[in-house]
């Protein structure tokens, strides 16, 4: 499904990072283009900014699998789940912690998509365990309401 990413690997990485930061005048040159334009495509999706964390719906029955804590401190998050694939979104400041928690994740059976994001954008992701908690808070109200009400 992916061909393109092997043979966007076979690329050295300088020539990568030559293109990346624009230093060749033609980067069509290097790359075919279509494997370029494939290969830009995808690393343009990996990388949210606050408008596109926005624009999700929050998934509450994974972002639990890290305790806001550990979040904080390796500032990764997982904020979605495709089939027994979790979405992280970090800001990559901790790229050994990082590592750490996906192989965490690869014992539990989870494979994972890492997206980056901004610092900015990272809090705001964060936000989502208040947006968590609220809401737990407010169903455990609606039950203890409830239970007052059928008890009298």
């Amino acid at each position: 499904m992916f061909w393109y990413r092997e043979r966007f690997a076979k690329f050295t990485i300088s020539a990568i990072i030559k293109v990346y930061f624009g230093l060749y005048e033609n980067i069509r040159n290097i790359l075919p283009c279509e494997l370029f334009d494939q290969a830009m495509t995808e690393l343009t999706k990996t990388i949210l900014e606050i408008p596109d964390l926005q624009a999700m719906q929050p998934d509450f029955s994974v972002i639990k699998i890290l305790d806001k804590e550990s979040c904080e401190n390796i500032q990764t998050v997982v904020f979605g789940k495709l089939d027994h694939t979790l979405r992280l979104l970090t800001t990559n400041n901790f790229p050994e912690q990082l590592n750490k928690v996906v192989l965490m994740l690869k014992d539990k059976g989870y494979a994972t998509e890492i997206y980056y994001t901004s610092v900015p954008g990272f809090e705001y992701a964060l936000g989502r365990y208040d947006q968590l908690l609220q809401q737990e808070q407010r169903l455990h109200e609606e039950k203890r309401a409830e239970k007052q009400a059928v008890g009298k």
